[in-house]
């Protein structure tokens, strides 16, 4: 039983070895997905024990990995980046603090798993196919099995160790990755796959309505525009209009489900109007955007290294913020400005923001150029690449995205893994085409 599901998993790896390296392998990338928002720390363990296998294997794969590192330069600085920005700040500042540095190391250490991934060539895009609907379903398992987190936030989904907002931004990522998953290989694959990864966008429609998480709303429809750049106008009328009624009936679901979600979608309009008239500044969007007009007026007094994590504290109720900014503000801008890259300058400095800019742009720039790629499956991983940073970008505005130890995990898994198959899927496209 163990050997056929390590030989189900390897299935996943184009260039095998050993049935047990590559099913282990796969078992664990596939896991990660899975037990992401479900189980606590599961994503960072399974970083960490592919790495133990990469390890072990380095010095017989680092011959044909080294190849790809000309290509992967721009991915591995930005990979690079962070951590080098936090110790070239906190040695300006002085400021050691040793925690800071969870996130970006999870970020650099992805570095060699992507460089051993490409020796493996392993179609991440298609596990990212079954393994997302799958977590969605466990998602919704567990909001229902375990209503006690959201009840701690006034009914709005979470799990006991993510909070809503997080929720519902990666309900929409998991769902965004069942959509572009979709093409002519899942039809040829069997009804059985489309049903899966039609259901996933039901139930991440219905995870993500029911986080009440609004900056996430807001990407939806510059994901289905994406989607349908990318992938709309090549897919058979069928299979497009099986899509499309899926989407309109997890829509349905939605509002019957949550009656109030319009409502709060709404509000967003009227909370930035009152905000603007000062007749209430102190809404839920009104306090994001007076903390992101004092994240702006703290980076113009320390705009080369940033104040840390804490240091900006002590200018709180100086003249020039408490002007505009309410004690309500001050008191809620001590989590962070919900903003990745504001929060990154206000750490850092410019350099914060430079690193930011870099993970979005730098992996993007690899999808962007492939995604007209000849394999289809590299097209499918561009795709789901930038379908993904595009959820992630638009996002960051109203949320950090890379404040959690796993968030920052699961970001280096996904890119590492997607670039990986992107560049060595598309030398090996290369060669076949050069030998016609």
């Amino acid at each position: 039983m163990i050997c056929s599901s390590c030989g189900i998993l390897s299935s996943f790896v184009g260039k095998p070895r050993s049935i047990w390296e590559d099913g282990f392998l796969s078992a664990l990338l596939f896991s990660s997905v899975i037990g992401y928002l479900s189980l606590r720390g599961w994503t960072n363990i399974t970083l960490f024990l592919a790495l133990i296998l990469v390890a072990f294997r380095w010095q017989s794969v680092w011959p044909e990995a080294r190849a790809y590192v000309p290509e992967l330069r721009g991915v591995m600085l930005v990979l690079f980046l962070p951590i080098a920005v936090l110790l070239i700040s906190q040695a300006a500042r002085q400021d050691w603090i040793v925690k800071a540095y969870d996130g970006p190391a999870r970020m650099l250490i992805c570095i060699p798993l992507m460089l051993y991934l490409c020796t493996k060539r392993m179609d991440f895009a298609r596990l990212l196919g079954v393994a997302a609907p799958l977590a969605l379903f466990v998602l919704v398992a567990e909001v229902k099995l375990n209503p006690s987190a959201s009840a701690f936030w006034g009914g709005r989904f979470a799990t006991y160790f993510v909070d809503t907002d997080t929720f519902g931004v990666y309900a929409l990522i998991f769902a965004t990755f069942c959509l572009f998953s979709i093409d002519r290989a899942t039809a040829a694959c069997g009804k059985w796959l489309l049903a899966l990864q039609l259901a996933g966008v039901v139930a991440g429609g219905y995870l993500l309505i029911g986080s009440q998480t609004r900056g996430a709303w807001v990407a939806l429809p510059i994901v289905f525009a994406l989607w349908f750049i990318l992938r709309g106008r090549t897919m058979d009328r069928r299979y497009l209009l099986t899509l499309s009624g899926g989407l309109l009936l997890g829509l349905m679901l939605a509002l019957v489900l949550f009656p109030g979600a319009a409502a709060r979608l709404s509000s967003v309009f009227n909370e930035v109007s009152m905000w603007r008239s000062g007749a209430h500044r102190d809404s839920s969007a009104g306090l994001r955007l007076t903390m992101w007009h004092m994240s702006w007026e703290l980076f113009k007094h320390s705009p080369l290294f940033g104040y840390g994590d804490t240091g900006f504290r002590v200018y709180l109720n100086e003249p020039w913020i408490t002007s505009f900014a309410s004690l309500d503000a001050r008191s809620t801008i001590l989590n962070g400005p919900h903003n990745e890259f504001l929060a990154n300058i206000l750490r850092s400095g410019v350099l914060g923001g430079v690193a930011v800019i870099g993970l979005f742009l730098a992996p993007f720039r690899v999808f962007w150029r492939q995604r007209s790629c000849q394999d289809a499956q590299v097209a499918k991983a561009s795709h789901i690449g930038m379908a993904y940073l595009v959820c992630l970008m638009v996002s960051s505005i109203s949320f950090e995205v890379f404040n959690l130890k796993y968030t920052s995990t699961f970001y280096g898994i996904v890119i590492s893994c997607l670039v990986a198959q992107v560049v060595s899927g598309q030398r090996l496209a290369g060669r076949s085409q050069d030998s016609i």
